[in-house]
């Protein structure tokens, strides 16, 4: 176990986070008899956040990206204007980054007409990292089917070239 310099007694947790040690001070504390503990178990469910796969966009390589984009999928290209100058997608539909909630958010009234929520969405960017922040906006503003195209533009242009 390991030691805590400041205490001087073993952690709670050893190695892989098992719990352990010296439980000393816990005696005191009692059981809340409020709510049993299956009605707790229950509430806490009930307010969980849903499961991590239906909330975070998934990244999706360049080829799966433009096979989806034949299939009806709407490419997103949220690179700013400047990093522009090294080519485009063909039929992507440009949109700063910022705008992403006017342009998606279905109460805007600058919202893309014809976009419905169950529409598959690939953003792309520079990377990964710029484009996962605005897929993930999208899936708050309620698109089911957001992914981000892994590697960004570059990966898209390695993709075009072979």
């Amino acid at each position: 176990m390991q030691q805590r310099p400041d205490v001087g007694s073993p952690t709670l947790f050893g190695r892989a986070g098992v719990l352990t040690g010296n439980f000393r001070g816990l005696e005191g504390i009692k059981p809340s008899s409020k709510h049993p503990p299956h009605q707790k178990a229950a509430a806490m469910n009930a307010n969980a956040a849903p499961p991590l796969a239906e909330s975070v966009p998934l990244p999706i390589s360049a080829a799966t990206a433009q096979r989806r984009q034949r299939a009806g999928a709407l490419l997103v290209d949220i690179r700013p204007q400047v990093a522009r100058h090294q080519g485009s997608i063909t039929e992507a539909l440009t949109v700063d980054a910022a705008a992403i909630a006017e342009k998606f958010n279905p109460a805007s009234a600058k919202r893309i007409p014809g976009l419905h929520r169950d529409c598959d969405i690939v953003v792309c960017s520079i990377n990964s990292q710029r484009a996962l922040p605005a897929a993930a906006h999208l899936m708050r503003l309620g698109y089911h089917h957001v992914y981000f195209l892994a590697g960004g533009y570059t990966a898209w242009q390695r993709h075009a070239e072979n």
